[in-house]
C-alpha cells in the first residue's frame, strides 16, 4: 500500500489520505502495515510534496484539513500530533537540504501550529520551533522572533504551559 509511490514523487502521486493512512500503521506497531509504513517513511522524509502534507496534517485545524481542494478530512489529534513528531524526528535532520520556500513554510505552519486549540499540537510546535533553532543557522531563523514575541502578548493563555 505505501511503497507504490517512486523515490522521486511528484505532488501528485502523494495524497493527504495515504499520509494520514501512512500514520495511522506507524501509530500502532502491531498492525501489519507498520513495517511498510516505517520502510516507506523513510523512503519518502526528503520529498519536498510529503513534507508539505505531513506539515498541513500536523499544523491545520483536524476537522478543515484539505492540501489538494478535493475533500476535506477529518484528522485524529492523535495523528495530527504524530504528523509533528514525523517531521521533527524524520524531516528536521534533512532540513537544510530543502530549498528556502519549503524551509519559510515549515516556519510558518509550525507557528500556525502554536495557536492551535489542541494543548498537544501547540507543545509539539514548541518542540519544533526549539529543533528550527538547533537545525538552521540564526540567520535563517531569527524572523521567528518577532511572531513568537507577539504571541506570548496575544495569547498568554494558551503558552502558559511552556
Amino acid at each position: 500500500m505505501f511503497d507504490n509511490i517512486a523515490s522521486n514523487s511528484t505532488e501528485t502521486q502523494y495524497s493527504s489520505e495515504w499520509c494520514i493512512n501512512l500514520l495511522w500503521a506507524l501509530r500502532d506497531p502491531t498492525r501489519r502495515d507498520h513495517i511498510e509504513a516505517t520502510n516507506s517513511l523513510e523512503k519518502h522524509k526528503s520529498q519536498p510534496y510529503f513534507v508539505l502534507l505531513m506539515l498541513g496534517i500536523f499544523s491545520h485545524s483536524p476537522t478543515s484539513y484539505n492540501i489538494e481542494g478535493s475533500q476535506t478530512l477529518n484528522v485524529d489529534p492523535h495523528l495530527r500530533q504524530l504528523a509533528g513528531l514525523v517531521i521533527k524526528n524524520y524531516v528536521f535532520p534533512l532540513l537544510t537540504i530543502f530549498t528556502t520556500e519549503v524551509q519559510a513554510r515549515v516556519k510558518s505552519d509550525v507557528l500556525q501550529a502554536l495557536r492551535d486549540a489542541n494543548c498537544d499540537i501547540r507543545n509539539t510546535a514548541a518542540i519544533l520551533i526549539g529543533k528550527i533553532s538547533e537545525s538552521l543557522a540564526l540567520s535563517t531563523w531569527s524572523d521567528m522572533l518577532p511572531t513568537l514575541l507577539s504571541l506570548l502578548d496575544t495569547y498568554p493563555p494558551l503558552l502558559s504551559h511552556l
